[in-house]
């Protein structure tokens, strides 16, 4: 039953990652009706009947083609659907708002965790549509960062008043947020200053102090360190293949939101193995 409740999720989350797409196509190509509408092959315009918008099997089956103009479609489309439907996945193998029991009569039910993992797979779809817009187009927009700004203060203020802000990495402390945003106002803004806003934008800034409130100043650090850690990596692999120069822009947002799922998911045992290490000298 966890396994059959894990691939409804995944779909679930598909289906939201199938929406991103067609908000980030919208936002950028200022379409009306950003949040509504009918869909349309941005090719040939036409109207998408319902039978195209299965998310991951329409692409599958269409080979990745419109059915009306035979043109390809990006796979950026079904990346987001995947990507989005393993995160919500992975979430629940982290918060299982309900257990399955086979021994018991009845499903073992949290509505604590399941606020958590409510509040997680808004933030996720947030921190994807960041990734794949700054990743197509090198800009992090407000309509992202703005609302995941809002609902990250909801939940700390939600967690503070039911005293259930112990799952560090979600719902951190307010002294973990105040020192987070600290941490995130002095590296960010500092390379701002520094650079004139040729090392970091403004936009990196904002999904920063998103961050800080989400993961608390010590999943922040390990974020930070991680996106760091890939974007040197990346730069220099491009560097070398002689598809980028030292002068190239490459968007830093793809890398921190790929931090934040990574301190999510791996921040408690880098924590664990890094305490250890320090106690044995």
């Amino acid at each position: 039953m966890n396994i059959l409740f894990a691939l409804i999720l995944f779909y679930i989350g598909a289906a939201i990652g199938s929406f991103l797409s067609v908000i980030i196509y919208r936002y950028r190509h200022n379409k009306k009706g950003v949040l509504f509408g009918r869909s349309m092959c941005p090719k040939c315009g036409t109207a998408l009947a319902a039978i195209d918008l299965i998310p991951i099997f329409s692409f599958t089956a269409l080979r990745g083609r419109c059915r009306y103009c035979k043109k390809r479609i990006a796979p950026h489309y079904i990346l987001i659907e995947l990507i989005t439907g393993l995160i919500f996945t992975l979430l629940y193998w982290k918060i299982q708002f309900i257990s399955f029991d086979e021994t018991a009569p009845f499903l073992t039910f949290s509505w604590m965790k399941f606020l958590i993992y409510l509040y997680a797979g808004v933030e996720s779809a947030i921190l994807i549509g960041v990734f794949f817009y700054d990743l197509l187009y090198k800009e992090i927009p407000n309509i992202f960062t703005y609302p995941g700004i809002g609902l990250a203060v909801s939940e700390a203020i939600i967690a503070h008043v039911l005293h259930f802000s112990n799952q560090e990495a979600l719902f951190p402390s307010l002294n973990e947020i105040f020192y987070g945003l600290l941490i995130a106002f002095a590296l960010f803004e500092g390379q701002r200053f520094l650079s004139k806003g040729k090392w970091i934008g403004l936009g990196d800034s904002i999904l920063a102090y998103l961050m800080a409130i989400l993961l608390g100043w010590k999943f922040l650090l390990i974020a930070i360190f991680a996106a760091y850690a890939m974007g040197t990596i990346v730069g220099l692999s491009l560097i070398v293949a002689r598809k980028a120069t030292m002068r190239s822009a490459i968007p830093f947002g793809p890398f921190l939101a790929t931090g934040v799922f990574l301190a999510i998911f791996f921040g408690d045992a880098l924590i664990s193995f890094y305490t250890n290490y320090a106690a044995i000298f």
